[in-house]
């Protein structure tokens, strides 16, 4: 079975937009006008997203939300200062969100589209920060489903 070797990026995205566009004989947007939209279109999506909401996608594709889980004890991350402070290796417990972390899931049940297990979602650092800051809010991981 042939493997895939990379992602597809935003430039692939605007390529296929342009050829389909020339094939029509319409006129294309340029690169900087598709990356502005492409954009803003995700920040939109991100914030209904993070305000307690699940995105549904189309064609059965499934749904994207942030859950709520509690670590397993034994992937537990290391608090470094608190090690070195006491000479024995401490976790962080997450006192501040009664033991609870935040994670993006995109959940794909019964999808339509052939191949849909090669497709994956990676959030950037960016996204995964604004979980913790949430979480790091008084009651802030209430809002989010346990799974």
């Amino acid at each position: 079975m042939a493997q895939v070797k990379e992602g597809i990026s935003l430039t692939h995205a605007y390529k296929y937009h342009r050829d389909k566009k020339k094939a029509k004989g319409d006129k294309a947007v340029t690169m900087t006008e598709f990356k502005t939209v492409m954009k803003l279109f995700n920040q939109k999506l991100v914030q209904r997203v993070v305000t307690g909401f699940h995105t549904q996608f189309p064609h059965n594709m499934g749904f994207l939300r942030i859950v709520r889980k509690k670590p397993d004890t034994d992937r537990m991350a290391i608090d470094f200062q608190a090690t070195k402070e006491h000479g024995i290796v401490l976790y962080h417990d997450n006192r501040h969100s009664d033991g609870w972390h935040g994670e993006w899931s995109w959940i794909k049940p019964n999808h339509i589209v052939k191949n849909m297990v090669h497709y994956s979602f990676t959030p950037t650092r960016e996204l995964k920060s604004f979980i913790t800051k949430v979480f790091n809010e008084p009651n802030g991981y209430k809002r989010y489903m346990a799974l």
